[in-house]
């Protein structure tokens, strides 16, 4: 039995990786520990496109109801490689206060890397109370603390409102 080193299996891997999805919409409806997995092993493979993409899954209806929708400008480059479950949480929160807070809008997400650090913005120009969505972040502050990021609102004229949450992305220690 030949013993594959780390480069090997992550080779292997990824030349599996089609299959494994085509296993996972095809034969885990019968096996529910295997999808499970398969879906945990997918979502920590997403980056930061499609983790912004499948949270904004999540408020479509709700922007559908307010008259907007959302356009994903996130590079399909930029991994996620702290702590993905406070970053979901964080990027939610702030969905959540646009989505509530505007009617009749393109609601923009974009990113880009600076070293170890991702600015992810939420761009929007519909606002219609840019005072309550300011207050509507106050919650997710600490949250965004506590993995070193840090949230930031910016308003321009004519009513373009900026969300930008910037935050290290390092992998976490061991």
């Amino acid at each position: 039995m030949k013993l594959l080193r780390h480069n090997d299996y992550l080779a292997y891997f990824f030349r599996l990786l089609p299959s494994l999805t085509l296993f996972q919409q095809k034969q885990t409806d019968h096996y529910p520990f295997e999808k499970t997995f398969f879906n945990s092993l997918i979502t920590f493979m997403e980056n930061l496109h499609q983790l912004a993409g499948r949270l904004v899954n999540n408020f479509l209806p709700v922007a559908v109801n307010n008259h907007s929708f959302f356009v994903n400008d996130i590079p399909a480059d930029l991994p996620v490689t702290s702590n993905r479950e406070w970053i979901a949480s964080v990027i939610s929160s702030l969905l959540s206060t646009v989505v509530n807070h505007v009617k009749d809008t393109c609601i923009r997400l974009s990113a880009k890397k600076y070293g170890h650090v991702i600015v992810l913005e939420i761009q929007e120009s519909g606002c219609v109370n840019t005072y309550d969505m300011a207050t509507g972040l106050q919650q997710v502050y600490s949250l965004a603390g506590k993995i070193g990021g840090n949230i930031s609102i910016g308003i321009r004229r004519p009513e373009v409102t900026t969300i930008t949450f910037s935050y290290p992305n390092l992998p976490l220690a061991a």
